[in-house]
C-alpha cells in the first residue's frame, strides 16, 4: 500500500470539498457497496479501495455506471424499492420504503 492508496477522513473532507457529514455518508455508502474498506492505524481511521473498488476503476465509464447499479440493486431493499417503482410507475412513498426496510430487517 503506497501513501496515496489510503486516505484519512480529514483528507477526504478537505480535498473533495465535502462537509464532514458528507465524508461520513460517502465513505459508509462505499463500504456498504463493497468498494472501500477502512483500517485503524495508531488510532486514526484510513479508507482505501478494496479489490472490488480497484476493479471498478478499470472499467469504462459506461461499464462503471452499470456496475454501480448492479452493486446497489443486489441489496434486497434497493431491489424491492426499484421493483415497486417499476410496478406502480410512481415513486414509492416514505411509508412504503420504511415497510420494505423493516421487512428486509434493515
Amino acid at each position: 500500500m503506497n501513501k496515496y492508496s489510503k486516505l484519512d477522513r480529514d483528507y477526504i473532507t478537505e480535498n473533495y470539498d465535502f462537509y464532514s457529514r458528507q465524508t461520513n455518508y460517502y465513505t459508509e455508502a462505499a463500504r456498504y457497496l463493497g468498494l472501500v474498506d477502512k483500517k485503524v492505524e495508531s488510532g486514526q481511521v484510513f479508507y482505501f479501495l478494496c479489490k472490488q473498488g480497484n476493479k471498478l476503476f478499470t472499467l469504462s465509464i459506461v461499464d462503471r455506471q452499470l456496475e454501480f447499479i448492479r452493486l446497489i440493486v443486489i441489496h434486497s431493499v434497493f431491489s424491492a424499492v426499484l421493483k415497486l417503482y417499476f410496478k406502480e410507475s410512481v415513486e414509492p412513498s416514505r411509508q412504503e420504503i420504511v415497510s420494505i426496510m423493516k421487512n428486509s430487517k434493515v
